[in-house]
């Protein structure tokens, strides 16, 4: 009969621990948007290895603190490569020319027509409302005299009255500024 004590621990002397915290949760995400697919049919390129896959592997490292790109390589052969791309990943193929390469080809490409993909894949996948939209991926301080003539603030919260999200102070912050009201605000 066997010690189950000595089988355990023999099990664990084997086995190979990874701490994997919320990267697989990311790569799922990705998988589901269908990422590495949509990268790899906008983007066509014969490397070692693909496209899709060294942005998610990207993807993946900058959600998980940011290495810089010499770095991802150690991040990605900390990973359990078959767990987040769904095939074994050989971590040098994460080298930072590699994945300068890769950030060239996006550039190419055209970065906001890839971000545009990406976002529209994922209003479809997950259901997302578009009939009203901000399309601005940075900040704006919004001022405005009057609600109805601040367009942007309107595109997000098209009543105050209908948005419980939108406090007084928020309404004060908008309005408090009157006199700095951009004309492109004006609409």
């Amino acid at each position: 009969m066997s010690n189950p004590t000595s089988s355990t621990q023999q099990f664990v002397d084997d086995s190979t621990m990874l701490r994997v915290g919320h990267i697989p949760a990311i790569a799922r995400m990705c998988h589901r948007l269908g990422l590495i697919d949509l990268i790899n049919r906008s983007i066509p390129c014969n490397t070692d290895l693909d496209l899709g896959t060294l942005v998610t592997g990207m993807v993946c490292d900058t959600l998980s603190g940011r290495s810089p790109l010499y770095k991802v390589e150690e991040f990605i052969a900390e990973q359990d490569t078959e767990l987040l791309f769904g095939i074994p990943v050989d971590p040098h193929n994460f080298n930072d020319d590699a994945l300068g390469n890769a950030l060239d080809r996006i550039h190419n490409k055209g970065t906001l027509k890839l971000f545009t993909e990406v976002a529209l894949r994922a209003a479809h996948v997950f259901g997302l409302d578009t009939t009203q939209c901000s399309f601005d991926t940075t900040s704006a301080l919004i001022s405005s005299n009057s609600w109805s003539r601040c367009f942007v603030w309107k595109a997000i919260f098209p009543s105050p009255e209908k948005c419980k999200t939108v406090t007084p102070a928020m309404k004060h912050s908008i309005t408090k500024n009157s006199n700095a009201s951009p004309s492109y605000l004006n609409h």
